[in-house]
């Protein structure tokens, strides 16, 4: 399927509807997509759509044994790919080894898991993984290879991750204050500026992508 492009599109849950392939082509603010539960085992269409703002992206419970490499992923910081079909080693560190935002890999349940060196490897090649398999990895091993992936582009989706951020929270605060409101004028009036002050802003990030 194909997912309808919107600039609002932060979060996508597909869990559970027998797909088996994904095309997303341009999402530039999607930053959670959710897949676990359906017969995915081709990832190449979903890893060359341009999703540079995804920070979570959960595939458990598909048929995944082949993958390609996630590096187009910039921002990826938390990777689920439970109870799928992955055994090759080597080839799960080269598709992830220039992912140097990723914190948390999760690959229970994978072929892959009863290598020898399975955690040995992901520690010594994917150093900026702290979390592997819901256990923390030793804290002593990490590197200082930030600065190996600072750029203008990278700098520019952390500014807007720390922009939209910041708006959803002052928006909570703001939600709060009117949820104690008896003037129901107020209420939606309210209510109608902060959607247009996220959509606003969703628009200026999604131009910063086209230059």
């Amino acid at each position: 399927p194909h997912i309808p492009f919107s600039p609002l599109l932060l979060t996508v849950d597909l869990t559970g509807n027998n797909l088996k392939t994904m095309s997303m082509l341009y999402h530039p603010l999607l930053s959670v997509l959710r897949l676990d539960d359906n017969s995915i085992s081709e990832l190449e269409p979903l890893l060359q759509a341009y999703l540079p703002s995804l920070r979570t992206l959960t595939l458990n419970g598909n048929s995944i044994s082949s993958l390609h490499s996630f590096s187009a992923l910039v921002m990826l910081d938390r990777l689920e790919m439970k109870h799928n079909f992955v055994d090759n080693l080597n080839s799960l560190l080269e598709c992830l080894e220039r992912n140097y935002n990723l914190h948390t890999l999760e690959l229970e349940g994978n072929p892959v898991t009863q290598e020898v060196e399975y955690v040995e490897s992901i520690e010594r090649v994917l150093t900026c993984v702290d979390k592997l398999d819901s256990k923390e990895l030793s804290p002593h091993r990490k590197e200082n290879i930030y600065t190996i992936t600072q750029n203008e582009f990278v700098g520019m989706l952390e500014r807007q991750l720390e922009e939209r951020e910041r708006m959803q929270t002052n928006h909570c605060i703001r939600m709060e204050d009117i949820e104690n409101s008896t003037d129901t004028r107020e209420s939606l009036n309210t209510r109608v500026q902060l959607s247009g002050d996220f959509y606003k802003l969703a628009i200026h990030h999604l131009r910063e992508h086209e230059y």
